[in-house]
């Protein structure tokens, strides 16, 4: 990384450290002007990470394969690991303070149950509310803050129960089946980046589709909120009436 990289990833973190502060001291203006600044220092970081890092980016969403994902960040020194007293890997945790907000993680929820088809990526059971949860393939903890947009993309997530969850912590623990990329900024999910139009949508609406949310079935947690045009993509991908 460069040296401007790297003195702006030092005031990320200084920004992170006094949000902390802030909000221990319920100082909620302040907390929202330090917002604003480190959302535009974090979207500058990202730009620059695309540009730079392009290469990683490639590599993994080229292949469907846990392994071969977590191959790629190892390789580039994105992610590391450490052994426990039972000689286990272990991810290393990264230093930094705050976690970036997971946009549309109700979406997320529903679209990585769909693609898993509700069941455990771990151990194969069958989900339902009661048992139901999100993993991080490679946890959270392990990512430095610069790349957690990746740490939260659905690519690294995959249905898991709690049982599961709670066993892996922040071990290696891959799932044997495909861990597909599937694109929900649009109005239908993919399993691939080429772009499609929304099938119910008129254009001029159609920006993530700005169309008024209704209730629909997901295949875990019964009736959700989701945007009209996901209505036809539960039908068609779900099989629902």
């Amino acid at each position: 990384m460069n040296t401007e990289f790297q003195t702006r990833q030092a005031e990320i973190y200084e920004l992170e450290a006094l949000q902390k502060q802030a909000r221990k001291a319920k100082d909620w203006d302040l907390e929202n002007q330090l917002y604003g600044y480190h959302a535009e220092l974090k979207q500058w970081q990202q730009q620059v990470i695309i540009n730079q890092w392009q290469f990683v980016l490639v590599e993994w969403f080229a292949t469907e394969s846990a392994a071969e994902r977590l191959n790629t960040v190892l390789t580039y020194g994105i992610v590391g690991f450490e052994q426990d007293k039972q000689a286990r890997n272990k991810f290393v945790t990264q230093k930094h303070d705050l976690r970036a907000p997971i946009t549309k993680a109700k979406e997320l929820r529903f679209w990585t149950y769909w693609r898993d088809n509700a069941q455990c990526a771990y151990c194969d059971k069958s989900l339902d509310k009661s048992n139901s949860q999100i993993d991080h393939v490679i946890p959270v903890s392990a990512w430095p803050a610069e790349f957690m947009f990746l740490a939260e993309d659905i690519s690294n997530l995959v249905a898991s129960c709690k049982s599961c969850n709670l066993k892996k912590l922040n071990f290696l623990q891959l799932p044997d089946k495909a861990v597909k990329h599937v694109e929900i900024n649009t109005c239908l999910p993919k399993q691939n980046s080429l772009s499609e139009p929304c099938l119910n949508a008129r254009q001029e609406d159609c920006d993530t589709c700005g169309l008024a949310s209704i209730q629909v079935m997901c295949n875990v947690h019964g009736q959700v909120q989701m945007q009209l045009c996901k209505l036809t993509a539960m039908k068609k991908y779900l099989g629902h009436n």
